[in-house]
């Protein structure tokens, strides 16, 4: 879930499947910023997860579960 930045809303956001429960994603049929802000959490965290294990991967897949 990610908040809205202006309303008091939560959105549902799925990375694997590319959705956002936003208007916008709704309306505009393109990555809205919720999207991009779970992209870029979870690259951060797997950039953080590969320097405290050199030559360890990391797959958002397969810890993400759709609420």
């Amino acid at each position: 879930w990610v908040p809205s930045a202006t309303l008091k809303r939560l959105y549902s956001v799925n990375p694997v499947t590319g959705t956002c429960s936003c208007t916008d994603h709704g309306v505009r049929k393109v990555k809205c910023k919720h999207l991009w802000a779970v992209e870029f959490t979870l690259m951060r965290e797997a950039d953080k997860a590969t320097q405290a294990a050199p030559g360890a991967t990391f797959e958002y897949e397969s810890w993400y579960t759709v609420a």
